[in-house]
């Protein structure tokens, strides 16, 4: 979840977070805070009919149990949209090259390709339901023009949401 800012921008109400700051600033923006990680989210079974996961698959030490974790809490019918840079696009090199050069965040970061992805959701239980691309402009902009997401996988957009639902739900 980090600090909340995309939380508080989509109205979600709860996040979780290993950071105690992050969930401190979460809190400020109105978030409902708690401490965890996805690996064991501290939520009964079925208790959201939607989880977003957004810029932290590539930050998780088990990406397969946080994907059943997220598939554990979900109601029947629920889904999950999950945000991230691919490997291979030019956001995704920008930030590998960073933790290259020793960016303490991006040194342990793992960047996976669409096909690892839509692997990982099937195994555990997710089916990918659509695609919606965008971030076209490189890295290292002075200024950046704001740009609408496209419908659709389209191979080199810097940030891709995928939509998945419960397997059984498709």
């Amino acid at each position: 979840m980090g600090t909340g800012r995309f939380a508080q921008a989509l109205g979600i109400g709860y996040g979780v977070d290993p950071s105690v700051r992050a969930l401190d600033k979460a809190v400020q923006r109105g978030v409902k805070a708690l401490l965890g990680v996805g690996e064991a989210l501290p939520f009964r079974d079925a208790t959201f009919g939607a989880v977003l996961m957004a810029f932290t698959l590539c930050f998780v030490e088990d990406p397969s149990t946080v994907m059943r974790e997220i598939h554990r809490v979900l109601f029947s019918g629920g889904g999950l949209v999950l945000g991230l840079l691919l490997r291979g696009t030019p956001w995704a090199n920008f930030y590998e090259q960073r933790g290259r050069e020793g960016d303490p965040l991006f040194s342990t970061a793992h960047f996976y390709r669409r096909e690892e992805v839509e692997a990982l959701l099937k195994e555990t239980g997710l089916c990918v339901t659509s695609f919606r691309s965008t971030l076209f402009q490189p890295p290292g902009l002075k200024v950046y023009r704001e740009e609408e997401p496209v419908d659709g996988y389209v191979s080199g957009a810097g940030f891709v949401a995928i939509a998945a639902v419960t397997a059984g739900d498709a």
